[in-house]
């Protein structure tokens, strides 16, 4: 009688609990919506970035996606630095990425100033769009990091895959380009 009384009240008090925690989480839920309801819009985040040869690449984040001009369907944000071994090696990766999907924009965001930008550019033979708008480059790269919630430091190499502006996948690091192409195929197939 007694084991039974005990089982009655360890089922009785996790029945309690978990009624609790379920209201709880209606409450929040509420709240956080009608809180939504109650913000300001925010303004569409503007930048424009510039390379070497004074080209201009224009990033704009509406609240549902980002537009770029010019526009590509497929756009690769690679944030690199000018003296990080995996950037560099990375680098490699991406001409051979750019060869074979031509319709692919890969956009460099260079985030340090090395001593002489264009001889970079040249060693490494890149042919994609860097911007060496340093101080607008950290901007950007601050503003994606929160959007795809990278974790306090900021980690190089970071790329970000979008389709027609909308999010489809990031890397942390160095990443083969195996998986880089199978992304960048399924993002077209969708």
């Amino acid at each position: 009688m007694k084991k039974l009384l005990i089982l009655f009240l360890i089922i009785t008090l996790f029945a309690g609990c978990q009624k609790k925690e379920h209201t709880e989480d209606k409450t929040e839920v509420s709240h956080k919506a009608q809180t939504a309801q109650h913000l300001p819009q925010k303004k569409a985040k503007r930048f424009i970035l510039r390379d070497l040869n004074g080209t201009t690449f224009t990033i704009e984040q509406s609240q549902e996606k980002f537009l770029f001009q010019p526009s590509k369907k497929l756009t690769l944000l690679f944030f690199f630095t000018s003296w990080c071994p995996s950037c560099k090696a990375q680098l490699i990766e991406l001409k051979e990425i750019q060869k074979k999907f031509p319709g692919l924009a890969i956009i460099g965001i260079l985030l340090n100033q090395p001593p002489d930008a264009k001889e970079f550019v040249r060693k490494f033979s890149i042919d994609f769009f860097v911007s060496t708008s340093y101080k607008t480059n950290n901007e950007v790269a601050s503003h994606i990091y929160k959007y795809v919630k990278a974790p306090g430091n900021i980690p190089v190499p970071m790329m970000v895959l979008l389709k027609d502006g909308k999010y489809f996948v990031h890397y942390f690091g160095a990443v083969p380009y195996e998986i880089i192409a199978s992304d960048i195929k399924r993002a077209k197939e969708k």
